[in-house]
């Protein structure tokens, strides 16, 4: 019998391990204080690490972000926390009654690249953006399908923070067909890394000069590719390459300033993998975690900092994962704790006659060093708990606090066939 004294769920977080909002939260960005900002929409909330909402931010815990930024609306693609506890958001910028995507290739959407940075107490910060709260930019990037009409169609892919609290993104450009996206007519592509200063501007120090750094010009990804940074502050992207669909995996390596590093085998600036795997997780000091199996994972495949496929790792660098038992399967790598141990998030469903046939469980799962699975973490290796719902959609959204604890966020339905979700955040104590 395994020892299951590691890894558990934080019964002292919110109600018995789990906090649920009817709000739309989609975003989750962890402060240095352990604390949880959320975004969702136009809706952004703080809630304190206990799981309560800080009283402290906008109205008892949450905050309505104005609905147009400079005459623009807005989707937001990704969250971050800086250093100063301060929520920095990342998006495009759309003008009033943008035209929705059309069924003929080269119809794609106006756009610009935003980034917008609220105050601790959860008002658009006076201090960034030459007082707007806000930078709003095309970063000169435009797709083939508008650079005639010379209109912007620039979007913001992911971002993040470095430790200085400059936000650091990828910006793309959408492109008016793309067949290997669900057979969609619709994707985007990533064209550059672009770094803004701690009061958002471009940041001269970055890139060529103008804070935009244009090394994925031969990146074509789909979908759209990851960024992290080293703790160096090296930013990491990586994503799938090919010519119409996707047929490898490419990851570049930049230095701080964002000149190209020699990153992989032959002195070549990328890793290059050629069976396709989806980036899942960045280690720290710049290694990287893939996934292979969709929409379960069956193998993951660890990358050295060096850009090699570690060998040490599984079985010659593949390690199989453990799937739960049910139906409806997703496990995923979602993190790597600081002795390097990946941590899988996903869940699963099971039969349930009292809510529309189905019950949905969360699973977490720890993989060592070694790519083994970690028998003495939670019960033999796994840890589930029920999600008082039938079905968990979409993708979880998973990240490690300044405690080393699992942060997991979700979205249910209470109906097996319905599409009226909540957001649940639950909290897990990995220890050791």
């Amino acid at each position: 019998m395994a020892d299951a004294s590691q890894g558990h769920l934080d019964l002292n977080f919110g109600h018995r391990g789990h906090v649920v909002s009817s709000r739309p939260f989609y975003f989750m960005g962890i402060g240095p204080d352990a604390s949880i900002s959320l975004l969702g929409g136009s809706q952004v909330a703080r809630l304190l690490p206990d799981g309560k909402p800080d009283p402290l931010f906008g109205g008892g815990g949450y905050e309505e972000l104005p609905r147009t930024i400079e005459g623009s609306h807005y989707v937001m693609s990704a969250l971050s926390v800086d250093h100063r506890n301060r929520m920095v958001a990342f998006g495009s910028a759309y003008p009033p009654g943008y035209p929705s995507v059309g069924q003929e290739p080269g119809s794609v959407e106006i756009s610009r690249g935003l980034v917008l940075r609220l105050d601790p107490d959860g008002g658009l910060d006076s201090s960034f953006g030459e007082g707007r709260g806000a930078f709003v930019s095309t970063f000169g990037l435009s797709s083939e399908e508008r650079e005639l009409s010379g209109e912007p169609t620039t979007r913001v892919l992911g971002g993040v923070v470095d430790s200085q609290d400059r936000p650091v993104l990828m910006a793309g450009v959408p492109a008016g067909y793309a067949p290997c996206v669900g057979h969609s007519l619709y994707s985007s592509f990533a064209r550059a890394i672009v770094r803004l200063t701690p009061a958002g501007a471009l940041d001269p120090s970055f890139g060529g000069g103008e804070g935009v750094s244009a090394v994925l010009r031969n990146l074509n990804v789909e979908p759209s590719p990851s960024l992290g940074l080293t703790a160096a502050g090296q930013p990491l992207v990586a994503g799938a390459a090919g010519s119409d669909c996707a047929q490898s995996s490419l990851a570049f390596r930049l230095r701080a300033d964002g000149k190209p590093l020699r990153y992989g085998r032959r002195g070549r600036f990328h890793f290059a993998f050629k069976r396709f795997g989806r980036f899942a997780a960045f280690t720290s000091a710049g290694g990287l975690i893939l996934r292979q199996g969709y929409p379960v994972t069956a193998k993951v495949l660890r990358v050295t900092p060096a850009g090699s496929i570690d060998r040490r790792f599984g079985a010659d660098g593949f390690a199989s994962v453990s799937l739960p038992g049910g139906t409806s399967r997703v496990l995923r790598p979602a993190a790597v704790d600081t002795r390097g141990r990946i941590l899988l998030v996903g869940s699963y469903s099971r039969p349930a006659l009292d809510i529309g046939g189905k019950r949905a469980f969360l699973v977490i799962e720890r993989l060592l060093h070694s790519g083994k699975l970690d028998l003495r973490f939670g019960r033999n290796g796994m840890i589930t708990t029920p999600m008082a719902a039938a079905q968990v959609l979409g993708r979880e959204e998973a990240a490690l606090d300044s405690h080393g604890r699992l942060l997991v966020l979700s979205q249910v339905s209470r109906r097996a066939l319905g599409t009226r979700a909540k957001a649940v955040l639950t909290r897990f104590k990995l220890d050791g």
